[in-house]
């Protein structure tokens, strides 16, 4: 079985190493079209990475309050503070 993660992560690799060729070059001495290049630069390969980065860990921690914790905190203040 072929993993397919793999695969994007090798494309990726691939793509990145072509920008870094073809922008060496020569406007007259590329051998992809500039606005493609472009294309591959900024459009591509950041949605490829996005697609092969490890999950940030942050993200999926709890925040430190819930909206409903807020509320309630709040309202238990407002209370205090008219009674």
């Amino acid at each position: 079985m072929i993993y397919a993660y793999s695969e994007v992560e090798k494309i990726l690799e691939q793509l990145e190493q072509l920008v870094e060729r073809e922008s060496k070059l020569d406007c007259m001495d590329m051998t992809i079209n500039d606005s493609h290049l472009d294309d591959i630069k900024y459009l591509i390969i950041p949605v490829l990475e996005s697609i092969v980065a490890e999950p940030d860990d942050n993200i999926y921690d709890e925040p430190p309050i819930t909206m409903n914790e807020m509320h309630n905190a709040a309202y238990e203040q407002h209370l205090k503070m008219h009674s």
